[in-house]
């Protein structure tokens, strides 16, 4: 009973968090807002949690040439988010359900950089399709003539692990990289603020291709609450850019 007691008391606690955050953004000018007292204490866990695996995190991308500032910097509202609402975290009878059944009945968010299974299912797709990051595709790669359910569970294993979080998020970079090479005169992603609010959205959204849709995003505060929301939100593009400027820096030296 205790332990019933305090699990119901975890959950009030964080749903009391959100709906203050809620109502400290709804009361402020979204734009030039201190995140970091929006979010306060969740935006130094974060910075915490971000400390903590940098190293690892650090390596790895720099193992799959990747680029380490604009990885983390389009993470790091994810770390926020996870710190936010991992109270209210319950996966284990979604993991069976996917596991058994797939994405279509089971679709959550995981671990630090909450990633989806659909987002890896997608990525593994996508990325086998281009030749020049054939260097990439073993994130496609599983056992030969296992069934669907334990290919599942194998995706859910990888998931849970920083360092293939992590390669999926160097992959996704990659694929959008090839997917708008043409555009970045025209887009100017050639600036470092521009770059990161349009990897950013489209990682935080699901639009990869569609650079009207992704442009159209960048506008939207959607931020901790998703769409669901209406006003009262955070720009997550911002948001990134405000931790690659105050804060990558400094883990940097």
């Amino acid at each position: 009973m205790n332990v019933i007691n305090n699990t119901m008391l975890c959950r009030h606690l964080s749903l009391y968090k959100v709906l203050v955050i809620f109502i400290f953004i709804f009361s402020t000018n979204v734009f030039g807002q201190d995140f970091e007292e929006i979010f306060k204490p969740d935006f130094q866990k974060a910075i915490n949690i971000f400390y903590d695996i940098k190293p690892r995190m650090e390596e790895q991308i720099n193992s799959l040439d990747g680029d380490y500032f604009l990885c983390a910097s389009m993470v790091f509202p994810e770390i926020i988010r996870y710190s936010l609402l991992k109270d209210q975290m319950e996966t284990i009878a979604l993991e069976v359900f996917y596991t058994k059944l797939g994405n279509e009945y089971a679709n959550f968010s995981i671990g630090l950089f909450q990633m989806k299974p659909s987002f890896v299912e997608r990525l593994e797709k996508e990325i086998i399709g281009f030749p020049k990051l054939s260097e990439f595709h073993f994130i496609s790669e599983y056992p030969v003539y296992i069934s669907k359910e334990k290919e599942r569970d194998l995706r859910l294993n990888r998931l849970r692990d920083i360092d293939w979080q992590t390669t999926y998020l160097v992959c996704f970079v990659k694929l959008l990289e090839i997917i708008h090479q043409n555009k970045y005169n025209d887009l100017n992603l050639t600036v470092v603020k521009n770059k990161i609010a349009f990897f950013s959205t489209s990682y935080n959204t699901g639009f990869w291709y569609d650079v009207d849709e992704i442009l159209k995003y960048q506008k939207f505060d959607q931020f901790p609450f998703g769409n669901r929301v209406v006003d009262g939100q955070c720009n997550y593009g911002d948001l990134s850019y405000y931790f690659y400027q105050n804060y990558i820096s400094k883990f940097t030296e």
